[in-house]
């Protein structure tokens, strides 16, 4: 009896969170043009570091991304492979960084996603529970890394 209600809670969760996504058609994030991205600021020499983990019912998930610049050209590091950033990249970036800043942590998903980047002293942490945004598998995508390993 126990198990019924428990899938009977999940059930009502998803389709709630699935009839907010699906009510706004595509997820919508007003872009804060006031926050300065990591990747702008970084000089010759410096990295910044993106670390995201996944929590929901059916997964847990860590993982992180370290963005360099040495002699004027920016690499990224993930899954131990490292990776030479063109113009289209780090404009993907800069949006992913952007987006991220205009999360709000509202939704009624059973998934949250946390990030936290850290650059020299300066720290941004985010959570988006909206299951709507999907900024990390994007960037990951983008960058041309495979997904969760």
């Amino acid at each position: 009896m126990r198990k019924i209600y428990v899938c009977s809670f999940l059930c009502l969760v998803f389709s709630i969170s699935y009839a907010q996504v699906k009510s706004n058609k595509v997820a919508t994030v007003e872009i804060n043009k006031t926050v300065i991205p990591f990747i702008d600021k970084l000089q010759n020499n410096e990295q910044f570091t993106l670390h995201y983990s996944s929590k929901g019912c059916f997964h847990d998930v860590k993982e992180s991304m370290t963005f360099q610049k040495e002699q004027d050209a920016y690499y990224v590091i993930c899954q131990k492979e490292r990776k030479k950033l063109d113009a289209t990249t780090l404009e993907a970036i800069r949006i992913f960084e952007k987006e991220l800043s205009a999360q709000q942590n509202n939704g009624l998903c059973t998934t949250v996603d946390h990030y936290l980047l850290i650059y020299n002293k300066s720290q941004r942490i985010i959570s988006d529970g909206s299951c709507s945004w999907h900024g990390y598998s994007i960037l990951k995508q983008k960058l041309g890394f495979r997904q969760y390993s």
